[in-house]
């Protein structure tokens, strides 16, 4: 799917056999989720114009430049907005600039708590 302003495509990789309705649920998240974070504050920062989201039944979530893996999809209590505000604000690289550094974890957690369905998330951090 494409973001409205068409700067970025989502492709969510399904191995994990979620639901199709769960799936298209997941993708109106994502594309409110993309609004959300990028109305939320602006960075020197460039995200890739393409990121795969990839469901899986690991035990962590994790955002990088291009690829996220979204853990705790079945259950429904997965990180969505905290990993896409680590990929498309800077992702960071052992907490150096060269990747982003503003959004290591804090300001992460903090879109989780506002615009994520995941309120319990911040706990398990």
């Amino acid at each position: 799917m494409v973001t409205k302003d068409g700067k970025i495509t989502f492709e969510i990789k399904n191995d994990i056999n979620v639901p199709k309705e769960k799936v298209a649920i997941l993708k109106d998240e994502i594309l409110t989720a993309y609004d959300n974070i990028q109305q939320s504050i602006h960075t020197s920062y460039v995200p890739s114009d393409k990121i795969t989201i990839y469901l899986k039944e690991d035990d962590q979530s994790w955002g990088l430049a291009s690829k996220i893996e979204l853990t705790g999809v079945k259950e429904d209590i997965y990180p969505l907005v905290h990993e896409m505000t680590h990929s498309l604000l800077g992702y960071g690289n052992n907490f150096g600039s060269d990747h982003g550094y503003f959004t290591q974890e804090g300001f992460a957690s903090y879109m989780e708590d506002q615009y994520g369905k995941n309120k319990l998330y911040l706990k398990n951090t």
